[in-house]
């Protein structure tokens, strides 16, 4: 199963701030942590509504693409991948 959602992100020195946006549900869920390493990614956001629950991110940016895992406090560790919208 694929699941399509929009990544906004930020940075700030090594500080990742932003949200990831589920068009289809209505929902945008903020990051509460985050930080890149050179080209690692990591970050927290948590879900509030429909339910409660943290999603973390771990992943690698390679110019356009952003590839890694997701893990969902008690659903599993999922793949990741996109690309840079335009």
């Amino acid at each position: 199963m694929t699941k399509e959602l929009v990544l906004n992100l930020s940075t700030a020195g090594v500080v990742v701030t932003g949200s990831i946006i589920d068009g289809q549900m209505g929902v945008t869920v903020p990051i509460v942590t985050g930080t890149i390493d050179g080209q690692h990614l990591t970050f927290t956001a948590r879900m509030t509504d429909p339910v409660r629950l943290d999603i973390g991110v771990d992943g690698t940016i390679d110019g356009d693409i952003f590839t890694g895992t997701v893990t969902i406090n008690g659903g599993g560790v999922f793949p990741l991948s996109g690309t840079r919208a335009a």
